[in-house]
């Protein structure tokens, strides 16, 4: 429940302090899905984290989303895509 308020949380900064292996990299990955299929410029997204494993992780999960978003615009399998 709260890992999906900061994804639905609106526009701005948000924060997301867990624990190892809470979700940290999924939710914000999911955010910044959510922030694009709203129409945000993908060069205003800044994600931070305190690990490369992380950066790597988020990077290819969003490649990976993002790819198959621009071949079939599927909102359903974006959502699905969203959850992990």
């Amino acid at each position: 429940k709260e890992q999906q308020s900061a994804v639905d949380a609106g526009p701005g900064s948000v924060a997301v302090s867990a624990g190892a292996g809470a979700g940290k990299t999924t939710v914000l990955t999911a955010r910044i899905l959510k922030t694009l299929e709203s129409g945000l410029n993908p060069s205003q997204v800044l994600a931070l984290t305190f690990t490369e494993k992380a950066a790597r992780s988020m990077r290819e999960k969003l490649r990976t989303t993002v790819r198959a978003m621009a071949v079939a615009p599927d909102p359903e399998g974006l959502r699905r895509a969203m959850r992990g």
